[in-house]
């Protein structure tokens, strides 16, 4: 009796990029927002932290039709320019950045305020960050959003290390067109359905029609033993239909969207 198999590969997917709600810094020692709305500071200023900066980061997740099981990645993307040299030049160091645990309007945000919960990583400045964009992966904490499993109150970045105080970076805000702050969002890879039926002694197989996804066929299922299936098939209210004279011993199938990886 001859026999098929059903096997399903990872589709491509997609991506969406957030600007922010809103954002800002805020200055120790004035216990306030820096004058430059541009601008969003992180350094370290050495023991008690009397002149340093932190900032914050919030993007609007409540109106994505996203799931945190469809989420494949999220990607926080900062261009950092020059230090106003007022204020000092770039200096080198660690950006650590967590969960802000509570609530913050621009208007009204003080340094009391700032409320770090866990850690979601460090990323280095170093004396080439000037002039490029930074990307660091926070797909952990934006699945926790999406899920429920915290509020989301935003990114916090400070100085990984307050002493010594080294760390000196400026970030463009939302206030700057072209390099505002970013949250790159992927969709997960979806694993598409092949269906296979027997009609009028015909194998019938179905799946969604899609340029990307390529029909494939082997007999053994052995590395190598792959090959396109070279019938094209008849595209029917979304679903792409092949109709094959069924296969002379087993023979297995899959959908695969990277025909160049086996």
């Amino acid at each position: 009796m001859k026999s098929l198999a059903i096997l399903a590969l990872a589709t491509s997917f997609q991506a969406q990029t957030l600007t922010p709600l809103q954002d800002s810094d805020v200055y120790a020692y004035l216990d306030r927002p820096t004058s430059s709305i541009a601008t969003l500071g992180v350094n370290a200023s050495g023991t008690g932290a009397p002149h340093s900066q932190r900032s914050l980061i919030q993007f609007d997740l409540s109106s994505l039709p996203l799931g945190p099981e469809q989420l494949g990645s999220a990607k926080l993307r900062l261009f950092v320019i020059k230090p106003d040299p007022t204020y000092g030049n770039l200096g080198t160091g660690d950006v650590e950045i967590f969960r802000q645990g509570g609530t913050w309007a621009v208007a009204t945000l003080r340094w009391s305020q700032l409320q770090p919960a866990e850690s979601h990583g460090l990323f280095a400045i170093t004396d080439d960050s000037a002039d490029q964009w930074i990307e660091i992966d926070v797909t952990t904490l934006v699945r926790e959003w999406l899920d429920g499993t915290y509020p989301n109150y935003g990114f916090l970045l400070q100085a990984a290390v307050e002493d010594p105080a080294s760390l000196n970076v400026t970030f463009a805000s939302m206030e700057v067109p072209g390099y505002r702050p970013q949250l790159v969002l992927t969709e997960a890879e979806v694993q598409p359905t092949l269906f296979i039926d027997r009609q009028d002694h015909q194998t019938v197989l179905r799946w969604p029609a899609s340029t990307s996804w390529t029909l494939e066929q082997s007999p053994s299922l052995a590395p190598g033993s792959w090959s396109p299936v070279e019938a094209s098939p008849t595209i029917l209210d979304g679903e792409a239909v092949l109709e094959l004279d069924p296969p002379s011993s087993k023979s297995f199938f899959r959908l695969n969207s990277d025909p160049s990886a086996d």
